[in-house]
């Protein structure tokens, strides 16, 4: 099962090679998700939000609302051609 995981892992880093220059990805070493952090300082509301009017779901990475930069991409549960759709989708919703 890790080995399947790692996969997924590897190819959503892979995918998101494009958005290093917006974004820091961070959360490598966590579970099934990944980091994004804005460097152009849109807040985790603005990115969520963007994403959610195409269909995608981002979770923002401080539920209080702090004005946080960064929000979480989940892809445990998703196959690798739905990991390669949504980052297509996040490309144009976050403008890499």
């Amino acid at each position: 099962m890790r080995k399947f995981y790692r996969a997924k892992h590897d190819f959503l880093l892979q995918q998101l090679k494009p958005f290093r220059r917006q974004f820091i990805i961070g959360g490598e070493n966590a579970g099934t998700f990944l980091t994004l952090t804005a460097r152009d300082g849109r807040t985790q509301e603005e990115l969520a939000e963007a994403a959610a009017q195409r269909r995608i779901k981002v979770y923002p990475m401080d539920v209080r609302g702090s004005g946080s930069h960064t929000v979480l991409i989940g892809y445990g549960g998703l196959s690798m051609e739905e990991i390669e759709r949504g980052v297509a989708v996040l490309r144009e919703a976050f403008g890499v």
